[in-house]
C-alpha cells in the first residue's frame, strides 16, 4: 500500500519523491520570506530612531551581517538626532562607534569585502568564468550604510559650524576626508553599474557648506542671529541635497 502511494506521488511530480523536494522548497521559501521582513523592519526602525525595537527584529535573523547592519543603523540615527538638537559630543561618539563597528564587520566577513567593487565589478563570481556572475547584493547594501555615514558626518559637521565649535569642526573635518580618502581607494565610485557617490566629493560639500554659511550669517547678521541662521541654512542645504525639498 505505501510502494502505491509512493508511485503515485511520483506519478503525480514526475519524480521520485517529489513531493519531498516540493515541501522543502516551500519552507525555505517560507523562511527566506521571514527574513526578508523581518530584516527590513530591523532597518526601518533602526532608521526612525527605534534602536530595541530594531534589535529584536535584527536578532529573529541567524546572522550575524543583519545585527552589524542593524546597530551601525542605529547608531547613525542617534549620531544624527543628537547633533540636530545640539550634543555634538555624543554625536561624535556615536559616529566613531558606527565606524568601529563598521571595521569589525568587514574585518570579521559579517560585512563585504569593500576591495570586490574594484575586483568583481561589484558582482558575485559564481564559478571562475566572466560570465557566471551575479550582482552582490551585500555591495549595494554596504553602499547604503556608507551614504548614511557620509551624511551623518556632513550632519554633525553642519551643527558643529553653525554652533562655532571650531574645535569639533577640526576634528570632524579630519575624521570625514579621512574616511572619504579611505573610501575611494576601494574604487566604488568608478563601478558604472553602481552609481555610487564620490566620499571625497561628499566631503569636500560638507566642509565648504558650513564654511560658507557660517560666514555669510556671520557677515550679515549680528553674532546672536548667525548661529540660528547657520542651523537653518545648513539643515536646508542637507534637505535640498538629499531630494526632500
Amino acid at each position: 500500500e505505501r510502494a502505491q502511494w509512493l508511485a503515485e506521488l511520483a506519478s503525480r511530480t514526475q519524480q521520485p519523491f517529489g513531493h519531498v523536494r516540493q515541501q522543502l522548497n516551500l519552507y525555505l521559501a517560507r523562511y527566506g520570506a521571514r527574513q526578508i521582513q523581518h530584516r527590513q523592519l530591523a532597518m526601518l526602525y533602526a532608521r526612525m530612531g527605534f534602536p530595541e525595537a530594531a534589535r529584536q527584529q535584527a536578532e529573529s535573523i541567524p546572522a550575524a551581517s543583519i545585527r552589524f547592519e542593524c546597530e551601525i543603523q542605529c547608531a547613525l540615527t542617534t549620531s544624527e538626532l543628537s547633533a540636530e538638537r545640539g550634543d555634538l559630543v555624543e554625536a561624535l561618539e556615536f559616529l566613531s562607534e558606527a565606524r568601529d563597528l563598521l571595521d569589525r564587520g568587514i574585518d570579521c566577513g559579517a560585512l563585504p569585502d569593500p576591495w570586490n567593487y574594484l575586483g568583481f565589478q561589484a558582482h558575485f563570481p559564481l564559478f571562475h568564468t566572466r560570465e557566471d556572475v551575479i550582482p552582490d547584493a551585500r555591495l549595494e547594501d554596504l553602499l547604503t550604510l556608507m551614504e548614511r555615514l557620509f551624511g551623518a558626518y556632513g550632519t554633525a559637521l553642519s551643527e558643529a559650524a553653525a554652533r562655532g565649535r571650531s574645535d569639533l569642526v577640526n576634528r570632524l573635518n579630519n575624521d570625514f576626508q579621512t574616511l572619504a580618502l579611505n573610501w575611494d581607494g576601494y574604487g566604488a565610485s568608478i563601478v558604472v553599474d553602481l552609481e555610487a557617490e564620490s566620499g571625497v566629493r561628499r566631503w569636500w560639500s560638507a566642509s565648504h557648506e558650513s564654511r560658507t554659511g557660517r560666514r555669510f550669517a556671520s557677515a550679515i547678521f549680528p553674532s546672536s542671529d548667525a548661529a540660528q541662521f547657520t542651523i537653518t541654512y545648513g539643515r536646508s542645504t542637507r534637505r535640498a541635497a538629499d531630494g526632500e525639498l
